[in-house]
């Protein structure tokens, strides 16, 4: 983690007076305007949601993934959570006891089938239900609607050298890799970036 953050910060933009996202500050009224519209338009389906993952599993309905933005700064990436709030001892065990599965993420960090994923969870990423919640970002500054996928610091240490045009903006809620899954599932030397938490 602490040779992924050096790296990154190596490729962090120079200290200009004042530093700017890429689309500057029209592209910024653009995200607000429609951030705060589909916050509005959706807030009966953002109510239904929260329900669902409140009343499905135990544990919060929102979940909050450390997640770099602009010029590597770290921000708390909003979904509605969709696994289990023991997911790292529910792997571990399922991991043990199904060697085919083990050998599996140990080649992709991905299952096919995750036992950590909830039902509702399931549902939510398969219609992307669960990123609503990251209009909230888009209002805070921190994501754009439209731009790069968010990342975790070990996702882009793998960037080489496209991690400066990552930093040079802010994260999007949807953009080519959300659109296009065939064009963008293999990333950055080969290591698959899609289905994160």
């Amino acid at each position: 983690m602490k040779e992924a953050a050096r790296y990154i910060k190596s490729f962090q933009l120079p200290s200009l007076s004042p530093v700017k996202p890429v689309g500057l500050s029209g592209k910024r009224v653009i995200d607000i305007a429609l951030a705060g519209f589909g916050i509005v338009l959706l807030c009966p389906l953002l109510l239904l949601c929260f329900a669902a993952c409140r009343l499905s599993s135990p544990g919060p309905a929102l979940f909050g993934h450390r997640r770099i933005g602009f010029q590597g700064k770290y921000f708390r990436c909003f979904k509605f959570r969709t696994m289990v709030i023991n997911g790292d001892e529910v792997l571990r065990e399922y991991l043990a006891s199904h060697p085919e599965a083990n050998a599996e993420w140990e080649a992709t960090r991905k299952l096919r089938f995750d036992p950590r994923v909830t039902a509702i969870g399931s549902i939510f990423r398969k219609t992307s239900l669960d990123e609503i919640p990251q209009l909230f970002n888009v209002l805070r500054g921190e994501m754009s609607i439209v731009g790069p996928r968010p990342v975790t610091e070990e996702e882009l240490a793998r960037y080489s050298t496209s991690v400066g045009s990552y930093l040079a903006r802010r994260p999007g809620i949807t953009g080519l890799c959300s659109r296009n899954a065939r064009t963008c599932t293999r990333l950055a030397g080969g290591h698959d970036f899609k289905n994160q938490p």
